[in-house]
């Protein structure tokens, strides 16, 4: 008896696996892998002249930036899509619209805002570099390093 319980089981297994690889590569086969990052710019650059190995490089890193914009939207898109399998073929569907463009059309960060700029002379109006009377002033905590009268 134990040989035949352990004989199904196995079958169980066999069965399920092929099931689960059946349904996997189902959906490979409907949809086909994703073009990689290089695989994008290896098209852009084909055709362009100049350094390749540059052009490349460039490609490659605003495919970058860009992909992490889109992954970061399509999953804020396909948040509203009910069901996990549903959700995860809805942020797919979406990433790959958004990639099939060239490199220059992928959405970029904003440039950081400008620093404020610093007068040389110092933070305070009436402050030179050396404090009100001209003598260095010690930093909060420490005790005058000067000589003593």
């Amino acid at each position: 008896m134990r040989t035949r319980t352990t004989t199904t089981s196995w079958h169980w297994m066999a069965l399920m696996g092929a099931t689960l690889a059946g349904a996997a590569g189902a959906q490979t086969m409907e949809e086909g892998a994703a073009p990689t990052r290089l695989m994008h710019c290896q098209r852009e650059v084909a055709g362009a002249k100049g350094d390749r190995a540059q052009l490349l490089r460039a490609c490659l890193n605003r495919r970058l930036e860009g992909e992490r914009i889109v992954a970061r939207d399509c999953q804020r898109e396909a948040g509203a899509v009910a069901g996990a399998l549903a959700r995860h073929r809805a942020q797919q569907a979406c990433e790959r619209r958004a990639l099939a463009v060239p490199s220059q059309e992928l959405p970029k960060r904003p440039p950081p805002p400008p620093r404020p700029k610093v007068d040389p002379a110092g933070a305070l109006p009436g402050m030179g570099p050396a404090g009100p009377g001209g003598a260095p002033t010690p930093a909060a905590g420490e005790q005058g390093g000067g000589v003593r009268p």
